[in-house]
Order: structure tokens, then sequence, then C-alpha cells
């Protein structure tokens, strides 16, 4: 039987506000989005004003009495951490001395960062830009002394190329598309595999390693055998097959491989779009000064909001306004506030996980990325004292600039690899020490995946094989096979 009853629970939630969720997305913007976000609300709030010159503030500040103060903090601490709210959703504005909050406004909350914030550094943002490949082919067709008929095939080759660099068209049907011989199709093609960088334009990768080959050279035509006929044993570093075929000696293979190997097998890899310009701005710069670090919040583009004085007049003078304006100022002051306070927090917030990293990587920035140790998200909370959500939205797509160079906020949180005992090894550490082991391995007698395992076991770094085989795939280094030189 279906029966009805009413009850009484109490329960906890946590209702998120739309100026929390502000100070949330505030947080979560790097440093471009943050200056185009103030930039939005300077525009669409009248009461936040761009603040040019703050340099008589302190003075100002000094002028307040004691019990302007306290009221003044008492006031504007109560906006913000109350909702306000009464039973219409509205704002409750009552009881605020209002004409002390707009006088004394500007001089509270924005000029409390610590001291290493306000060095005024402006760094220059990180530039990586790259040509095209086929604006760059074009250019050097373009000042060739040929026909315009010529340059017209040439523009239509250029265009057949793929990002590789290879030829996506055989000279057969690029003729019968353009309505010309083959062996028009054919001259343009060879004027164009001369072009810089050297291998464009080639059919496959036989031929794009041809094409990078100087024919003056002494050791051309073995060279030259050895990519149209053994590619294959070369991927395999089977080279004393390849000198017995070749009825040469072993050395000798190795010094023409060498050469054949250090030839490019995609030229146009290393051009993109030339519309692709990135640019990189460091949110914090962590600087050395003698034997300690200074962390500067790079914040130096972000325009300087406060309180305009026009609007600060209009809540003074109880006169100059009616109550709808006096109503409506109010409110964005309520929201002007809640912006200025989200700044605030914000830099406060990434200033403060700075300083916790650099205490608990301190390795790194004196020794160096080989050095990372392993850290996550939580330990870095608990010693901020934030909750790990906050740290994760605070690192998100931003930058760090430090003395070793600039590197993502994420770099520094690596996972760890068990070890001897209760110790942990950091991933881009064990890395580390693989690489320089296989730097220091002995060429002819290369160190297999097992005896790299032997290795660091040596040092308490207990991976397996497998592990140890995906790391070394990771920094592209190939198997010991591979690797033997004879």
């Amino acid at each position: 039987m279906i029966e009805q009853r009413l009850n009484l629970e109490q329960t906890q939630k946590l209702i998120v506000t739309q100026e929390l969720r502000q100070a949330i997305t505030l947080l979560t913007m790097p440093l471009l989005e943050l200056q185009q976000f103030i930039e939005e609300q300077l525009q669409e709030n009248p009461v936040l004003e761009q603040e040019y010159d703050c340099g008589d503030t302190q003075n100002e500040m000094s002028e307040l009495s004691s019990a302007q103060e306290k009221e003044m903090d008492r006031a504007v601490q109560d906006l913000l951490n109350r909702n306000h709210e009464n039973d219409d959703g509205g704002q409750e504005y009552e009881g605020y001395e209002w004409e002390k909050i707009a006088a004394d406004w500007q001089e509270n909350f924005y000029n409390k960062a610590p001291v290493q914030e306000q060095v005024s550094f402006h760094y220059e943002p990180v530039e990586m830009q790259y040509s095209s490949l086929y604006e760059y082919l074009q250019f050097q067709l373009n000042i060739m002394t040929i026909s315009d008929e010529q340059k017209r095939i040439g523009r239509f080759i250029i265009a057949n190329l793929g990002r590789d660099g290879y030829l996506l068209q055989t000279p057969e049907r690029m003729a019968e598309n353009l309505g010309n011989t083959v062996e028009q199709v054919e001259e343009v093609l060879h004027l164009i595999r001369s072009f810089d960088p050297p291998g464009i334009g080639g059919v496959n990768l036989q031929q794009c390693l041809l094409l990078q080959l100087d024919p003056a050279e002494k050791s051309y035509e073995p060279m030259k055998e050895i990519i149209e006929n053994y590619l294959d044993m070369v991927a395999s570093n089977r080279l004393p097959l390849i000198a017995k075929k070749m009825h040469r000696s072993v050395g000798e293979i190795q010094g023409l491989v060498d050469h054949i190997r250090s030839l490019n097998p995609r030229p146009g890899l290393s051009f993109e779009d030339g519309d692709v310009v990135e640019y990189i701005y460091p949110d914090v710069v962590i600087e050395k000064v003698d034997d300690d670090y200074v962390v500067v919040v790079n914040d130096s583009s972000v325009p300087k909001v406060g309180i305009s004085n026009f609007y600060m007049k209009l809540i003074r003078d109880s006169d100059s306004s009616n109550e709808e304006v006096k109503e409506f100022v109010k409110q964005k002051l309520n929201s002007a506030a809640w912006i200025i306070k989200g700044i605030e927090q914000r830099r406060a917030t990434i200033y403060r996980i700075a300083e916790a990293v650099i205490d608990l990587q301190r390795d790194f920035f004196d020794k160096g990325p080989n050095y990372l140790v392993p850290l996550n998200l939580s330990t870095v909370a608990e010693t901020v004292g934030v909750h790990e959500s906050t740290v994760s939205r605070a690192i998100s797509n931003k930058y760090v600039q430090t003395p070793h160079g600039l590197f993502p906020w994420k770099f520094f949180f690596v996972n760890g690899v068990g070890s001897g005992g209760s110790l942990k090894a950091a991933v881009t550490n064990v890395k580390g020490i693989m690489k320089d082991l296989i730097d220091h391995e002995d060429p002819a007698n290369p160190l297999n995946d097992e005896s790299l395992v032997e290795l660091l076991k040596k040092q308490d770094i207990l991976i397996s094989r497998r592990t140890v085989a995906k790391y070394r795939k990771d920094l592209g280094i190939l198997s010991a096979g591979k690797r033997k030189r004879y």
C-alpha cells in the first residue's frame, strides 16, 4: 500500500554561485585569455576602469584612519563572502556605508600581492613559426628564368607534392591533366628536384635519397648501389651481409651507411603551413637570484582594473542620482568586486603553486631536467592548502619560464616507477639514466634491454624489460642489434 509521509532531513550541498563559477574560470584561463576577458569586462561593466598609474596608492592608504579601514574591510568582506540573495533572487545591499566603500575602494585588494609579483618585467613570447613548403618552392620557381608555360607546369607539379615532399602523381598523369607532353613535364620536374630542400619531388624513398646524393662525391656509386638494392638490410643493420654482396669491408660499408642515414627521408616535413604561428606566453617566470629562486607572475600585459571615479561619485552624492541609478551602480560594483578579487586569487594561487613546485622539485632547478622527482597534484595541493582540482585548473594550458628553459606546468608533475625499498624514481629521470647509459655504451657491443634492466637495478630502479623497451622507444632509440657498429 502506497503511503505518503512528510520527512525533515538536513543535508549539505555545495551551491556553485555565479561568482564562484567566475573565479574558477579565471583560474583556468591562460595569460592571453585572461587579458581578453578583462578587456571585455572593461567594455561591459562601466564601473570598471583601467588603471595606468598606481604610484600614489600607498600614500593614499596611509591617510586612511584606522576606523575607515576597518569599516571598508568589513563591508567589502561581507559583500564578497555572502550570497546577498533575497526572496526575489535579487541582491541585498542594505546596511553598508556605500559612500565609504566607494571612496576607499581603489585602495583595497589590488595591491596586496607579494613583493616579487610587483616587479615590472615584460617577457616577450616565444615564437614558433614555420614556412610553407609550397610557398618556399613557389618562390624558387618564380625567380627562375624560364617561360611562363614552364612556370605553369611547375606550379601544377608543386601543387601535387605531398606534405612530406613526395610526388603524388606520375609525370604521365600530370601531362594528361595539363595538356602538355610528358617530356615537357619531366623537364620542369627535373628542375624542381634541384630545389631546396634536397630530395623534393621523389616518387619513393629510394628516389628521394638518391636526389640528396652528390654525383661528384667519390662514394656516390657504392651509396647508390646500397640505396637501390639493400635498403631493407640497412634498416635491419645487416651490414656484414651487405659487405659480402658488394665485396667490400664491413668498416667501409659502415661509413657509407652512416652517410645514407644522415639523409632526410621526408624532406617536406620540416615545413608546415605558413599561417601557423604559435605564441607562448609564460604565466610564471622563475629566476635564480644568488642561491634562491624568485617567482614573478608574468601579468604585465594584463590591464590593471579599479573602480571608476565617476561612478564612485554617484554613490557618494545621494542627491546626484535616483534610487534606480544607485541600484544599478551597486550591482555593477558587486560584479566588479568579484572580478578584481578573482584576478587577485588567480595570481596568488599561481604564485603559491610556483613556490611549492620550486621546493618539491629543487633538484630540477639546481641540476636540470634529468633530476625531476615523482610529483602529483595532491602533494602540491596539500602544500599550498587548496583542493587538488584547484591545482589542476591553475596549471592547465599554462607555461613557466625557468633557468633551464620554457616548460608547460604539467612537465613538473611526473609519474614514478618502482625502485628499491620505498624509493621512487621519476619516469623522466629513468629515461635520462637509460639515455646516458646508451650514449656511453660500447658501439661494437651495445646494451640490450636485459642489460639495461640489470644496470638500472644497480641504481635501485626496479623495472621490467618490457618497460625498458617502451622507454627506449619513447626516446627514439633503436634496439641493440640495430645500434651495433662494425
